[in-house]
């Protein structure tokens, strides 16, 4: 796979951010794709949630809020809660919320792709591609600061060297709270691998590596990529590091792709984990089953296991998986195409 990667350097005060806020992508109404907003209340009362709509000049052009039982997961389907209105994205404010937005092809069978709400601003981002021949790269950038920022793109290769820059128009003038989106692939070209690789067996010098667990260093992102082994777009996955008793994960559309998971026990003591399905108002769809992983009923300390999701439960409409253990576990969520895997992406996992 290419050995490069695309730093996007996002030159704004991130600090005028407020920390809470969390932005949501919204591709245009007549675009291939469908867009809705999941909204998890994480706490034991009603909490509401503020939306404010902004276009891509960064101009506010509507707000509403929106409450959620205790424990409930609730739709925001962003034309519906903004009828009328140009809205290129959104910033939600609340306490005790998780918020993920949907993106799903208008293709029919198509299955959909799970994005955490964006809460960190930087001024200095990096990116890893696909691969052209499965897949488009491309960007949507907001200016999360008080100022009119440009933005410079640069495409180093494996041993960091720049092998070209952009300064695309699109992004020459972002107002503060303006947004613009811009495809990587279409200005860049692929870089060969490097003559130098290195990957986990190279480091271990064994073919049974599981699991790798890298030392504290906040200097260093670990980002493996996943990709079968006949040359699909690789689904790039941000490291696990946040350990919890119980996660949720939204299920994939099982006609058209796999679901994953890889779940480790992080605690002292061997552990069950079970699975449950839920209905977003909290209501019991299947569950709680003890899952096993190869043949065995609990896991070991520091043991991954793996399971299937679409193995032992249906696709249903408006549904939620909770994983939990009385261990704290990390739990890494995929999602693949049917029948061959060429594309691979994360599920994304949410710790509770």
């Amino acid at each position: 796979m290419p050995r490069s990667f695309f730093v996007c350097c996002l030159i704004f005060a991130a600090a005028s951010a407020v920390a809470q806020d969390r932005h949501c992508h919204l591709p245009p109404p007549d675009s291939a794709f469908r867009v809705h907003l999941l909204l998890k209340n994480t706490t034991d009362d009603a909490a509401s949630v503020q939306f404010t709509a902004y276009d891509d000049t960064g101009t506010q052009t509507g707000e509403t809020s929106v409450t959620v039982d205790p424990g409930a997961i609730q739709i925001l389907t962003p034309v519906e809660a903004f009828p009328g209105v140009a809205a290129t994205h959104l910033v939600s404010r609340g306490d005790g919320f998780r918020v993920t937005t949907v993106y799903q092809s208008r293709k029919e069978g198509s299955g959909p792709s799970y994005a955490p709400a964006v809460t960190t601003t930087a001024t200095a981002w990096r990116l890893l591609p696909g691969k052209k021949a499965f897949t488009w790269d491309g960007i949507a950038v907001v200016n999360a600061g008080d100022a009119v920022t440009g933005v410079l793109i640069e495409q180093l290769d494996a041993a960091g060297n720049v092998v070209a820059e952009r300064r695309p128009e699109a992004l020459a003038a972002l107002n503060s709270n303006g947004k613009a989106v811009f495809l990587l692939s279409s200005a860049f070209d692929e870089v060969a691998d490097s003559s130098y690789r290195a990957e986990p067996n190279a480091f271990f010098q064994q073919e049974s590596i599981s699991h790798v667990r890298v030392a504290d260093n906040t200097n260093l992102v670990v980002m493996p990529a996943y990709a079968n082994r006949r040359g699909g777009a690789p689904g790039h996955i941000i490291e696990t590091s946040e350990p919890a008793l119980k996660w949720t994960l939204y299920p994939g559309n099982w006609d058209a792709v796999n679901g994953g998971l890889a779940v480790l026990n992080m605690g002292y003591a061997p552990t069950t984990v079970t699975v449950t399905q839920r209905a977003f108002d909290g209501a019991l769809i299947d569950g709680p089953t003890a899952v096993s992983f190869g043949g065995e009923a609990q896991l070991m300390p520091s043991q991954k296991g793996l399971y299937r999701l679409n193995s032992g439960f249906e696709t249903t409409p408006d549904s939620v998986f909770e994983i939990s253990a009385d261990q704290p576990l990390l739990v890494l969520g995929l999602l693949f195409d049917k029948p061959d895997a060429n594309f691979l992406w994360r599920n994304p996992a949410i710790p509770e």
